[in-house]
């Protein structure tokens, strides 16, 4: 996945729920989630999800 493109408070979630440190920069929170064989995904889902909602 292309980290680079999601916002500060996405990457600090994403980064939370993947059990990193969320206090650094926005490069180092992607070079650590890039380094991770596995990340936790769910939350971009259901991101995705809310922006694609069709309003009521």
């Amino acid at each position: 996945m292309d980290f680079h493109t999601l916002s500060r408070k996405e990457l600090r979630a994403l980064s939370k729920m993947n059990k990193i440190l969320a206090i650094i920069t926005n490069v180092a929170m992607v070079d650590a989630l890039s380094d991770l064989p596995h990340v936790n995904l769910f939350l971009i889902f259901l991101i995705n999800l809310l922006h694609t909602w069709p309003a009521t």
